[in-house]
């Protein structure tokens, strides 16, 4: 009797413990719920590729995913946590085809034949400086002459935001006195040496708009208006800005 009933004891304590971690067991099940709701466990998304190995001649580069299990619990992903592939298999140029660094107004980056760089404009102009790197019919490569097409000196700039804000103005007239007074700065800096190609850019714009407010607004200019007018583009078209316009027909070649 005193076994059985110890055996008895011993077994109903045995049930209960096991009751106990069934109970643990479903209360852990319902915290990683609570956590990881029905459908996020598993591989989550890809990152992003990392950067190639190699610049040219064929490199590889990886991306990788996390696998989220719930704790205790393993096998719940399958396949690979990293992807790899091929990257930049482009042959690497070899030294004669490519332009050196080079300090020419600006500094220039190493630069493949046939490819184009930029750099930004002097501190007296906003925009930016195009350079091709060529190379000749026997194979050697050389610097092209910067191109100033796309800079524009910061006093040209000013009239640009001035005609913005005169053509902001809601009364016809006060727009087209506004542009007498644009004209008439215009023709100041054109009687000096334009610094960059890209002024003289600028300074066709600048006529462009004023004749269109003229039109809308329908402004009669003054006399002085009109020859303003055309002294501004006779000195555009003087021959020390003959450079300046050959400059300007590498814009398409550039770009």
């Amino acid at each position: 009797v005193h076994i059985e009933s110890g055996y008895t004891a011993h077994h109903t304590h045995s049930t209960r413990a096991f009751e106990i971690l069934e109970e643990k067991n479903q209360d852990l099940g319902n915290s990683i719920e609570e956590y990881h709701p029905s459908g996020s466990l598993g591989w989550k998304t890809w990152g992003a590729w990392l950067d190639c190995s190699k610049l040219c001649d064929g490199g590889k580069k990886t991306r990788h995913r996390v696998c989220l299990e719930a704790k205790g619990i393993s096998g719940t992903c399958h396949g690979p946590f990293q992807e790899t592939r091929n990257c930049n298999e482009q042959k690497c140029p070899e030294p004669h085809e490519v332009c050196a660094e080079e300090n020419y107004w600006v500094d220039w980056s190493r630069t493949l034949a046939g490819q184009s760089t930029v750099s930004r404009c002097p501190t007296n102009a906003t925009g930016f400086i195009a350079r091709r790197c060529l190379m000749d019919e026997s194979g050697n490569t050389a610097w092209e002459d910067p191109s100033f097409a796309y800079c524009i000196s910061n006093e040209y700039r000013k009239l640009q935001v001035d005609i913005l804000e005169h053509l902001s103005k809601g009364h016809r007239i006060l727009a087209g006195e506004g542009m007498s007074r644009v004209t008439t700065d215009l023709l100041d800096l054109s009687l000096k040496r334009q610094v960059y190609s890209g002024d003289l850019l600028a300074s066709v714009e600048i006529l462009s708009n004023i004749t269109q407010t003229f039109i809308r607004a329908s402004y009669n200019p003054s006399s002085e208006d009109i020859q303003n007018f055309v002294q501004i583009v006779s000195n555009l078209l003087s021959e020390e800005n003959k450079e300046k316009w050959v400059d300007l027909q590498k814009v398409r070649v550039l770009v």
